[in-house]
């Protein structure tokens, strides 16, 4: 029994290897000197699990394009997402001994080459220099795209952001001012839309939070930056309740300080006017302007414009990539005062699929 099953094992090997040897042979059988697709197409479909890992490509794109020759667009559409996710912005090999085939083959893998939007290189973007540990107010994302295409970012049904991407590089920039207070994933969807197909690729934000402590091991608090939430509200008022020695409610009125607002009042306007009373508009003598405080005025407004001239645009804000964000605030616990939270955020982005009605 044992010698039989090394014996079939040994036969299976053989098979294996020799497929992986022969199937572009026998798929050639099919289309040279004739053309039939749909018989290369099912014995593709048939034996692709057991082609060599390292030919699975060319396989792939090959069946890609027999299902195009048999009219299945949808399957077609479905092995080309499938080949990009999986293998990037690769070629399949194009070695077939029939001259027409190829340059038919060559050009219709040209025409998707061209034309799918391949997403890579996902990452967080943080701006260089900055080093408040407050949450992000929002996220920025980075991507390169292989070809241009038409946008839509949603997350929950809701339409952010949408528009024409040219190829290259890209930030998406995404909503965070609530749902960093308590771990999960935040579900983003970005649509990619190019003739007739629209690819969908979902980029998950899982959010980690844990209390780290009393409010001492914070970093010092700093005011608040673009791009950043305001720092940790100040308490101005508590009530407790008590039931015996107990504790059974505590509440606190939490708010932002405000900034002193400091104004001038102003004196009379004018000789023979009462203080804080608006000026007499029919007397000339309350419309004129100085000559010299005019020419101030423009020599000032042309030494200003001849100034930013000089100075040119204003330089883009530099970038530096990053796996995971972290970040930290303070909550008011019941008993034991503000507590330290920390976070961090991490990317989990999808494999496109094909998004169809």
């Amino acid at each position: 029994m044992i010698k039989r099953t090394y014996a079939a094992g040994f036969i299976f090997l053989v098979l294996a290897l020799d497929l992986s040897a022969d199937w572009k042979q026998d798929v050639l059988g099919y289309l040279s000197p004739g053309r039939d697709y749909p018989a290369a197409r099912a014995y593709l479909r048939e034996n692709f699990a057991k082609i060599d890992p390292l030919e699975k490509s060319d396989a792939l794109g090959l069946i890609a394009y027999l299902a195009r020759m048999t009219g299945d667009d949808r399957d077609e559409q479905d092995r080309i997402v499938e080949y990009f996710e999986t293998y990037g912005d690769t070629d399949p090999a194009f070695d077939l001994p029939d001259e027409l085939l190829r340059r038919d083959f060559v050009t219709f893998w040209a025409r998707w080459k061209s034309a799918y939007p391949l997403v890579t290189g996902l990452i967080f973007l943080e701006r260089a220099g900055e080093s408040n540990p407050s949450p992000p107010a929002r996220l920025e994302i980075g991507l390169e795209l292989l070809n241009g295409a038409y946008y839509k970012v949603s997350t929950s049904g809701r339409v952010l952001e949408g528009g024409l991407w040219q190829r290259g590089f890209h930030i998406l920039k995404l909503p965070f001012s609530t749902g960093y207070d308590k771990p999960g994933n935040l579900e983003f969807n970005l649509d990619l839309k190019t003739g007739g197909m629209v690819v969908r690729k979902r980029i998950t934000v899982e959010v980690d939070v844990r209390a780290a402590g009393p409010t001492a091991s914070l970093p010092p608090i700093q005011a608040a930056t673009p791009g950043r939430l305001p720092p940790p509200r100040l308490v101005e008022g508590e009530v407790s309740l008590y039931v015996g020695d107990k504790l059974i409610l505590k509440s606190k009125k939490l708010s932002s300080k405000p900034a002193p607002i400091k104004f001038k009042i102003p004196g009379p306007s004018a000789f023979g006017t009462k203080p804080y009373l608006a000026p007499k508009k029919d007397d000339p003598m309350l419309n004129t302007v100085s000559v010299l405080d005019a020419l101030a005025l423009a020599y000032q407004t042309v030494k200003d414009l001849i100034r930013k001239k000089k100075a040119g645009p204003a330089s883009p804000p530099i970038y530096q990539k990053t796996q995971q964000l972290s970040f930290s605030f303070a909550r008011e616990g019941l008993e034991s005062g503000e507590v330290v939270y920390r976070g961090s955020l991490s990317m989990k982005p999808s494999t496109a699929t094909v998004l169809r009605d």
